[in-house]
């Protein structure tokens, strides 16, 4: 059998800047944004698949297993409207509504909270529902990276999420493609014209429901969101 063939990171991440530059430059079409968000997420999995058969990892991740679920949530305004979008179009109205009242609560939770005193903490993703991520095929680009060599680390983390020596447990050359793609994304974005800042997930969700502008602003070359809170 052939050595399956990858990229290097820094192609990785040329390539996905020009990608996302060529999709989102001079495009104010909500469809067509969610669908370059979307195109993104096809490659970038398809660089993990590479990756993981490359390095011949074998991940220790099953359903029904949520550690990951309760880690600090950031992305960028692009994925958040994507996955409203997901909500609104295939969710029951009931489970929206449940979403966004745990969106409110962790909002809550965290309005008083350090960066480091929320990345110690677990709580608990409003999308994760019954054990498993209630918006799955759109889910953020930092959650696609993630994955396990080793569950027991990942159950170690949530049980002391305040310890960080606790070692990654991700197949290091995975992880640091994976981040390429996901970096490129952001700089085209950047490069297009358009808020490529992070935003915590929680909080960007709940002003998009509440409010009908951060969309309108985001194709404006503006920053998306005024209340949701930004992650440096």
């Amino acid at each position: 059998m052939q050595p399956v063939s990858v990229e290097a990171p820094l192609k990785i991440r040329q390539q996905e800047s020009r990608a996302l530059e060529q999709a989102c430059a001079g495009n104010k079409e909500g469809s067509k944004l969610g669908k370059a968000t979307r195109d993104h997420y096809m490659r970038l999995d398809a660089v993990i698949a590479s990756s993981m058969a490359a390095t011949k990892t074998q991940v220790d991740c099953q359903r029904g297993c949520d550690y990951c679920c309760y880690y600090k949530v950031s992305a960028s305004a692009n994925e958040i409207f994507l996955i409203s979008t997901w909500m609104q179009t295939r969710l029951p109205a009931e489970r929206v509504e449940s979403i966004l009242v745990a969106a409110r609560e962790n909002a809550a939770r965290i309005a008083h909270m350090t960066t480091a005193q929320h990345l110690s903490s677990n709580i608990q993703c409003p999308l994760l529902v019954d054990g498993a991520c209630s918006i799955y095929d759109v889910r953020p680009a930092m959650c696609r990276k993630h994955h396990s060599l080793n569950v027991a680390l990942c159950k170690q983390s949530y049980e002391h999420p305040e310890d960080i020596s606790i070692p990654n447990p991700e197949e290091p050359q995975v992880g640091m493609r994976a981040l390429a793609a996901i970096a490129g994304a952001r700089e085209g974005i950047e490069r297009a014209g358009l808020d490529a800042g992070l935003y915590d997930l929680s909080t960007a969700l709940l002003e998009t429901f509440t409010d009908n502008k951060p969309e309108k602003r985001w194709r404006k070359g503006k920053k998306a969101f005024s209340k949701a809170a930004a992650v440096s």
